[in-house]
C-alpha cells in the first residue's frame, strides 16, 4: 500500500496523482497548474494559482522567489505566435505616391547667365 501525499497541498486523495516539479507526486489541480504555467516555488514547493498576487517574482506562501520554467503548453504557444507573424502580410505601399518635387542643387549666378546670353547675341 502506497501513500502518495501532495508535495504542494499535502492532500491524501485526489483524482489522478501527477507529476510536478523535479517530478514529484502533486495532486489533479496543482499538476493542471504546473502543466500551464511552470511557475513554482523551490524553497516551499508551491505552485501557485492564477489568482494569487505574486509580487516581484516573490512567492505569496514564504517570500521565496518564484521560478519559471518553459512548459510544453508555453512553448506551444510561442511557436504558434512566431508562426502568426510570420505569415501577416506586409502593410501595402500605395500604388501612386505623389511625385517627388524637384528642387536645384546649384542655382547660377546672374553674371553668368548674362554673358552666356552676349555670347549668344554675336
Amino acid at each position: 500500500f502506497l501513500l502518495c501525499v501532495c508535495v504542494c497541498y499535502f492532500v491524501f486523495r485526489t483524482p489522478m496523482w501527477r507529476d510536478g516539479p523535479n517530478k514529484s507526486k502533486v495532486c489533479n489541480a496543482c499538476g493542471i497548474r504546473w502543466q500551464k504555467y511552470g511557475a513554482h516555488c523551490p524553497k516551499c514547493r508551491y505552485i501557485p494559482r492564477k489568482s494569487d498576487k505574486v509580487v516581484n517574482g516573490k512567492c505569496p506562501s514564504c517570500t521565496g522567489d518564484i521560478v519559471v520554467v518553459p512548459t510544453r503548453r508555453s512553448m506551444k504557444k510561442l511557436a504558434a505566435e512566431k508562426a502568426a507573424m510570420a505569415s501577416q502580410t506586409p502593410t501595402r505601399v500605395p500604388t501612386n505616391p505623389s511625385p517627388p518635387t524637384i528642387t536645384p542643387l546649384v542655382a547660377f549666378p546672374t553674371s553668368t547667365t548674362a554673358t552666356i546670353n552676349n555670347n549668344n547675341n554675336n
